[in-house]
């Protein structure tokens, strides 16, 4: 017994150091399971440990989701991650969708700041437009290439889906209450890639998508216009805890040295060398980091 209890003080010691060691000595970084997220996610990293020095951050990769990922931020179990305004707004803070890019920006600031004590940092210089893919004969056949036209098929549709999608506020709870959804099923619920491979062997007929998606430089897929703007506006950022930024002086102006940085048209490329050339998404911002002389 009393071994168990020497070992039971001296796990507890120890879990406490590494608390104590996390806080005062490193910055831990997170991201949600996607291309996208994990690219975003190395070049904040590669870019704080260039400017404040090497070993300084510790990843905490595949949040579960933008609710756990939110959840991850308010304990302090991550101090960083990549997020977007619109999904901010809707799926986190449950406010009105807006298309109103700057709008839907302030309110997220404000909110995040007085409510959570959590910095909103960006816009980094795209929005990641969400919208439903098809495959480009699939969308040929509808009267236009939008989701309107999908929604008004007779037939209806397979749709394939990550769970945050079919969850979150922003996903698809936001989308059927614009467009009155005829689903052939339940949705498939599936991670990227599996997605757009299922949506390409003919097992779905529309999935979940960005416009930034990397798969759809391929030419094989089109993202379908949101007709009835459904889906806010959706400018990539970074969110971090404001003790993080308040430990670490200098850490506010490395991050804004990412603002602006970043367009649709690069994020997609970068996004399709990781999804389609199978590339490695730290090799990816490293080259990324060095063209944008940071």
């Amino acid at each position: 017994m009393v071994g168990l209890l020497a070992v039971g003080i001296a796990t507890a010691a120890y879990l406490l150091l590494v608390r104590v060691r996390r806080e005062d000595r490193h910055i831990t970084v997170g991201w949600k399971n996607s291309v996208e997220q994990s690219i975003l996610a190395e070049i904040v990293i590669q870019r704080i440990e260039r400017s404040l020095g090497p070993g300084l951050v510790l990843r905490h990769p595949t949040l579960a989701g933008t609710q756990a990922a939110h959840q991850a931020l308010v304990v302090n179990a991550v101090d960083i991650y990549p997020e977007y305004t619109g999904t901010a707004l809707v799926g986190v803070l449950h406010l009105p969708a807006s298309n109103e890019s700057l709008a839907v920006r302030e309110q997220v600031k404000e909110n995040y700041r007085t409510r959570f004590q959590i910095e909103w940092i960006g816009p980094l210089g795209f929005e990641a437009t969400p919208g439903l893919a098809t495959r480009r004969a699939f969308a040929e056949r509808l009267k236009a290439p939008t989701i309107g036209a999908l929604a008004s098929s007779p037939q209806g549709f397979r749709l394939a889906a990550s769970r945050d999608f079919e969850q979150c506020d922003c996903g698809l709870p936001l989308l059927a209450r614009s467009y009155q959804l005829t689903l052939r099923g339940a949705p498939q619920l599936l991670d990227q890639a599996q997605a757009y491979t299922a949506l390409n062997n003919l097992q779905v007929d529309a999935m979940a998508a960005s416009a930034t998606d990397g798969w759809l430089e391929s030419g094989n897929y089109t993202l379908l216009a949101d007709d009835k703007q459904a889906f806010p506006a959706n400018e990539a950022g970074i969110l971090v805890r404001s003790s993080t930024l308040e430990k670490f002086p200098s850490l506010g102006g490395v991050l804004n040295g990412l603002c602006g940085r970043l367009d649709a048209s690069t994020m997609r490329r970068m996004n399709a060398a990781v999804a389609l050339g199978k590339r490695r998404p730290a090799e990816v911002a490293a080259e990324f980091l060095k063209s944008a002389g940071l």
